[in-house]
C-alpha cells in the first residue's frame, strides 16, 4: 500500500512530536515546582515544631531561653518566640 500524500504523514508526525515535547517540558517544570513547594513546606514544619518545643519549655520552666537547634537560633521569653537563621527572622509568635 503506497501513500499518495507523504507530506501529510510527515507533518502529522512533526505535530505529534511537538505536542509530546510540550507535554514532557510541562511535566518537568511542574515536577520541579512541586519539589520546591515540598521543601518549603518541610522547612516551615521544622520551624513551627522548634517554636512549639521552645514555647512548651517556657511554659514548664518560666525561664527565658536562647538556644540553637538544627541550624536555627531560638529566643523565647514571656512576650514572644522568635526563630532566626543566619540573622534572618523566620518566625515570630507574640502574645
Amino acid at each position: 500500500m503506497k501513500l499518495k500524500n507523504s507530506g501529510f504523514v510527515l507533518a502529522d508526525s512533526i505535530v505529534a512530536l511537538i505536542i509530546l515535547s510540550i507535554v514532557i517540558t510541562w511535566y518537568c517544570i511542574n515536577e520541579h515546582q512541586l519539589q520546591s513547594q515540598l521543601w518549603h513546606a518541610k522547612q516551615e514544619l521544622i520551624i513551627a515544631r522548634i517554636a512549639k518545643e521552645a514555647s512548651d519549655q517556657f511554659l514548664i520552666n518560666h525561664e527565658k531561653r536562647q538556644f540553637t537547634q538544627n541550624g536555627y537560633s531560638v529566643v523565647v521569653n514571656e512576650r514572644a518566640v522568635r526563630v532566626n537563621q543566619n540573622d534572618k527572622l523566620l518566625l515570630t509568635v507574640a502574645r
